[in-house]
């Protein structure tokens, strides 16, 4: 009997221990958190259709450690049709919904807002007649990816973005666009 009751205490203590482990990392998934990413971009109008690389800044909170709300910005000055640069950035905003699949791995989904603006700027010594035109516009954006904790506070992740929607024109003579823009990405982030 009081090898029983030494097993079971061994057992509780064990159990209790591990709970501890695992309360503790939902807790340091909890607050805010900060950080830079470098990714692949892609834009599609119409029969345009390239690629290139952009960089960009995401933040949020974490208000538990299934539920928070994240913030994104991404810049690409990288993409071309021809002689004519396409500068594009995003910013969204977006609840996000993690699902931790052990203390180092977690995936996430978001759905939510995005403010895109797509600049168009001719090479001025190919077509002198082509001015400077801009579209913008408030689209949804679709966000699923894969997070790793690589200390107590540092996070890898892995994200795939995807923005779909009208953009209008900033001039009267310049026909609004239908654009879909993908994105991704390779971030390091801070948890506080």
């Amino acid at each position: 009997m009081k090898r029983l009751s030494v097993i079971a205490s061994a057992l509780l203590m064990a159990g209790l221990s591990f709970n501890a482990t695992a309360e503790e990392q939902k807790a340091r998934d909890t607050g805010w958190y900060v950080g830079g990413e470098l990714s692949s971009v892609q834009l599609e109008v119409g029969s345009f259709d390239d690629s290139g690389s952009g960089f960009g800044a995401y933040g949020g909170y974490n208000f538990n450690h299934w539920f928070g709300l994240e913030g994104k910005w991404m810049l690409t000055n990288d993409l071309q049709q021809g002689r004519v640069d396409l500068g594009l950035a995003v910013f969204s905003v977006a609840p996000k919904f993690t699902w931790a699949i052990n203390d180092t791995f977690s995936v996430f989904g978001k759905v939510g807002l995005a403010i895109r603006a797509l600049e168009v700027d001719p090479d001025y010594d190919y077509d002198e007649g082509f001015d400077t035109a801009d579209w913008s516009g408030v689209n949804v954006v679709y966000g699923v990816g894969v997070t790793a904790a690589v200390s107590k506070s540092l996070r890898l992740r892995l994200s795939y973005d995807y923005v779909t929607g009208d953009l209008d024109a900033d001039r009267s003579d310049t026909l609004d666009i239908d654009a879909d823009t993908s994105q991704l990405a390779l971030g390091l982030h801070y948890q506080f």
